[in-house]
């Protein structure tokens, strides 16, 4: 089934992210507690991390990621699945955007997003990076999470105007109701604020759905964060990530899709 492209789409931003065990000369080396304070052998100049993030650099640079942000200044200690160096496109026509760090990879795409057709080769390009500058000794460790996260932002043209209770419960289709010792004290003409948060567990992880009003680039709007995690062990194989990938985007791509249906026009769809 083609994927719908929403012209007025709410996306604010996509994030594929990998998470696994550090290899034992990436691990920062614990504080100690009484006596003095230890270096961060991550900080170690030949560091395995440094080796990592290095090797990583060379390897994206080929595809014109030779833009580099330390996030992480030296001497501030690090901690595992902490992002120390952003790699960004030559090129500002390009919307992704790579990030590592102590066990953890991330493939970030920001508007003009077409399709997932589009952004999973990019996100390809950064696995094929990460599998060449992996650790020998960590090359065969599998992935502890492998996460696809939506982030979705309702502006006032897709509210229509609607309260983020309203909003919730009238288009979304979420059912909250107060207790009626709570509904007792509101002040009637004004409605209350939800701020929900749900975690869903699925077949090998979990879905996690967060919504409330924000400001998204100095605007009110109203945030829809969705996150499908796999938390199983999967195997160090490009292939087996991005079969987990298709699968999390397709369950996003259905709740999506299902919970705006009422605004389906809004978004204006391209077939």
């Amino acid at each position: 089934m083609p994927e719908i492209i929403f012209r007025n789409a709410p996306l604010v931003e996509i994030v594929v992210e990998l998470r696994w065990q550090p290899g034992a000369g990436q691990m920062p080396i614990p504080l100690s507690p009484t006596g003095p304070v230890q270096p961060q052998f991550s900080l170690v100049v030949g560091s395995q991390l440094d080796a990592f993030m290095n090797r990583f650099g060379s390897e994206i640079a080929q595809h014109g990621f030779r833009r580099v942000e330390r996030l992480i200044p030296p001497g501030i200690p690090m901690i595992p699945g902490q992002v120390v160096t952003r790699f960004k496109s030559d090129s500002d026509k390009v919307t992704v955007l790579y990030q590592v760090g102590p066990g953890v990879f991330t493939a970030n795409a920001t508007p003009p997003y077409r399709s997932w057709e589009n952004f999973l080769p990019e996100v390809e390009q950064g696995l094929g990076a990460l599998f060449s500058a992996r650790d020998a000794s960590e090359s065969g460790t599998p992935f502890r999470t492998v996460s696809l996260r939506y982030i979705d932002a309702f502006n006032a043209t897709l509210t229509q105007g609607k309260h983020p209770a309203a909003f919730l419960s009238e288009v979304l289709k979420f059912t909250l109701e107060l207790p009626e010792v709570i509904d007792k004290y509101r002040v009637p003409e004004q409605p209350y604020k939800p701020y929900l948060t749900l975690t869903i567990p699925v077949k090998d992880g979990v879905i996690s759905l967060n919504y409330g009003e924000a400001l998204v680039s100095g605007k009110q709007a109203i945030l829809f964060d969705t996150t499908y995690s796999v938390t199983a062990n999967i195997a160090s194989d490009k292939k087996a990530i991005v079969d987990v990938l298709h699968s999390s985007h397709g369950a996003i791509r259905d709740i999506f899709l299902e919970l705006t249906k009422p605004i389906h026009a809004l978004m204006q769809p391209e077939h």
